[in-house]
């Protein structure tokens, strides 16, 4: 028998990693990079991304883009 968590605590045996696919364009290039969490965001991002790049803005950092879907 599992002994009850502390409150506010997550029993590790609890955790699960979804699966998942990875794929990546090119490697690390810069020292920091941006998080992008998205569901559905379709042609939103790619207006997003396209405004990014037409600042200058995508040699700062590198972009990652999490997909919840």
């Amino acid at each position: 028998m599992i002994a009850p968590a502390e409150p506010g605590r997550i029993e590790r045996e609890d955790w699960a990693v979804p699966a998942f696919d990875c794929q990546q364009y090119r490697e690390r290039s810069t020292r920091y990079c941006l998080v992008i969490p998205v569901i559905n965001e379709g042609k939103r991002l790619e207006q997003q991304l396209a405004q990014m790049a037409s600042l200058g803005q995508m040699d700062l950092v590198d972009v990652i883009i999490a997909d919840g879907g």
